[in-house]
């Protein structure tokens, strides 16, 4: 009960104080709630609402341990410890800029207007997530010569260079007329390179550690531009690289898939507390 938006609303109103809150006894026990007829009727509805709780945890131990067996394939297939069936002979090292092209953006203008006519979507280096995932874009206009310059296209890999969060790749899938601005960087694989691939490695311990390593430490961090020269990534054959993709792409497949059974899990209890603890639904 006392973790129900009702509860919790009703506990916000007594609340005191700015900096430090406070919630007086007295206060407290003065709080009103919905209470059944019975304690039996009181445990079976704690008892239901403790199986869907026993569930989350269930799902939260589940997707854990899909992250774990995905970093330890991420180890071992972007390394070349474990090469897939079918897969044979050596690898190379190189360095992102030789296998891509890398592209600085524009900010464009607010505005639309002769010089700007394009209307484009811009990624700003807080709009991609820890997790991969592009959250929003920023609505501005282009010239017709910069949107072609700083638009993605499906498989280029977006970098963000600069501010807290530094480092955050995501895999461009098509989407139209998104464009990358000052904030990032656009990696366009030339042809030995796939960029789900390339967007993987980005995503691996090793290149999260040069990442760090090529940071200038300042008041706002930015990634040193020789960092894309370093030689460091390995590269396998442009087949080799799409099924080491597709194989991690699958893992994050199902990660997707689970976590959204979660989310629905989660807002499943949050309707049913609803329900059950204000007695508009009664257990049989």
């Amino acid at each position: 009960m006392l973790q129900s938006a009702l509860a919790q609303k009703r506990i916000a109103t007594v609340v005191v104080g700015t900096t430090r809150q406070e919630l007086s006894i007295a206060a407290l026990r003065d709080i009103r709630i919905p209470l059944p007829p019975s304690k039996d009727e009181q445990d079976t509805i704690a008892t239901a609402l403790s199986d869907v709780d026993g569930l989350l945890a269930g799902l939260d131990a589940l997707i854990a341990k899909k992250k774990a067996i995905k970093q330890g394939a991420m180890q071992q297939l972007l390394t070349g410890k474990q090469r897939l069936p079918g897969f044979k002979g050596e690898w190379v090292v190189a360095s992102i800029e030789e296998v891509a092209k890398r592209i600085t953006g524009f900010w464009g203008s607010g505005e639309e207007n002769a010089d700007t006519p394009k209307r484009a979507r811009i990624i700003r280096a807080g709009d991609v997530s820890a997790d991969g995932k592009l959250t929003a874009t920023a609505e501005r206009f282009l010239s017709d010569a910069a949107f072609l310059t700083a638009k993605c296209d499906r498989g280029d890999v977006v970098i963000t260079v600069s501010g807290n969060g530094l480092g955050k790749v995501w895999l461009c899938d098509g989407r139209p007329d998104v464009c990358v601005s000052n904030f990032v960087r656009a990696l366009k694989p030339r042809k030995q390179l796939a960029g789900a691939y390339l967007y993987y490695q980005l995503c691996s311990s090793r290149a999260q550690q040069l990442l760090v390593e090529y940071t200038a430490t300042s008041a706002y961090p930015n990634l040193r531009p020789n960092f894309f020269g370093v030689s460091w990534l390995p590269l396998p054959t442009l087949e080799e690289q799409t099924a080491i993709a597709e194989v991690l792409s699958d893992m994050d497949a199902e990660l997707g898939a689970l976590e959204a059974r979660r989310v629905k899990t989660a807002l499943l209890k949050q309707g049913m507390m609803q329900e059950l603890l204000t007695g508009r639904t009664r257990l049989v």
